[in-house]
């Protein structure tokens, strides 16, 4: 029987997830324009000319932080993004993306003064117990690949 290539189980690993997650965030985005929940979120307004002048009138500090999210906070976040993904396996670090919710509702707490309401912290419960399961619990093919779980020709024997 052929041996079991971690590496390439890792990489088919990676894709499949990377592809899963393209595939859900095309079908969201799909769903989200035909039930109108986009246009929802935006009060079910187009631009006025009052955001537009807001835009075009916005000051220098609007400008600042506009250029902290693109270079900080995005160029930032993908550089250490890849530099985990070069150190550890794909499947060890994308769980801790399901914390983003989390870690985000702890910041507007923080730094915003928003209530902490008890759908939010069941929510964010819900993320970190998955997150941990996710972690904790091991792959079966890969424990059965490194021999410490038994394969099916070994316990006929």
């Amino acid at each position: 029987m052929a041996e079991l290539d971690l590496e390439k189980l890792d990489a088919l690993t990676g894709k499949v997830v990377g592809n899963a997650s393209a595939a859900l965030s095309g079908l969201l985005a799909y769903i989200g324009d035909q039930t109108g929940v986009y246009q929802a979120m935006a009060d079910g307004e187009s631009r006025t000319a009052d955001q537009i002048a807001a835009i075009a009138n916005a000051t220098t500090v609007v400008w600042a932080a506009v250029v902290y999210l693109a270079l900080v906070m995005t160029a930032l976040g993908y550089a250490i993004w890849y530099h985990l993904l070069g150190k550890y396996d794909v499947n060890q670090i994308l769980p801790f993306l399901l914390l983003l919710p989390v870690i985000t509702v702890l910041g507007s707490v923080i730094l915003l003064d928003e209530t902490l309401t008890p759908q939010l912290t069941i929510g964010g419960l819900i993320s970190i117990i998955g997150v941990t399961i996710i972690n904790v619990a091991r792959n079966p093919f890969r424990r059965r690949a490194q021999g410490v779980l038994p394969t099916k020709s070994s316990t006929h024997n």
